[in-house]
């Protein structure tokens, strides 16, 4: 469902010799996510794609139901947040000090931007396409044709390691980045960094 949603966001894009769209797509964590699931359910529609900090999913059932209900929990604090003023940027201003964005400074993590979204729409997003729900594609990620680059902050070693199993999973397609100097939010803590490998590779439109 995530796959077919994006794959109709492209309607200008240059078309393929079949006559679908194709275009060239980034994800970051979720959003990685979710590219995974449109390269597999839509190829046609992806010349490139490129993967920040994203995982395949968790593979482990049980796993997945434990984190379900994490995320639901989540979910409702932040459907709570909607109608109390200040409350959502208190919670984002938590979000940001967990562990996983320890070296995300406070003036590189967009809280103005991120204030921009809805809380109720966050809520929704975590409930429908949060890795507790979403089937994982450990199993699938050898079927994607189309070249991938996987990137990773240096300082993040969880998503380094994923980064690395992802590549071996997906073959001579996939290639991996590690960023240097920054964690899980390389985009932020190094944009100019990881936009010049970001063009390098997605190379001339």
């Amino acid at each position: 469902m995530v796959g077919d949603l994006l794959a109709a966001t492209v309607t200008t894009a240059a078309h393929t010799r079949s006559g679908e769209p194709q275009a060239d797509y980034l994800g970051y964590s979720m959003g990685g996510r979710m590219c995974l699931h449109l390269a597999l359910a839509h190829p046609g529609n992806v010349r490139k794609l490129v993967l920040i900090a994203t995982s395949p999913g968790i593979a482990d059932p049980s796993e997945r139901v434990l984190r379900a209900a994490q995320d639901e929990k989540l979910a409702q604090r932040l459907s709570d947040t909607a109608d109390q003023p200040g409350a959502f940027e208190s919670f984002l201003v938590s979000w940001l000090s967990m562990p996983l964005f320890k070296s995300l400074d406070h003036s590189d993590a967009a809280i103005s931007s991120r204030l921009r979204n809805s809380p109720l729409d966050l809520a929704a997003s975590l409930r429908m396409t949060g890795p507790g729900v979403q089937e994982p594609l450990f199993d699938r990620l050898a079927d994607i044709a189309v070249p991938v680059l996987v990137m990773a902050g240096a300082l993040d070693l969880r998503y380094c390691e994923i980064g690395k199993s992802m590549v071996r999973s997906i073959g001579r397609n996939a290639e991996l980045a590690i960023v240097p100097g920054a964690g899980h939010a390389c985009h932020l803590e190094r944009p100019e960094l990881t936009g010049r490998i970001v063009d390098s590779f997605l190379g001339p439109t």
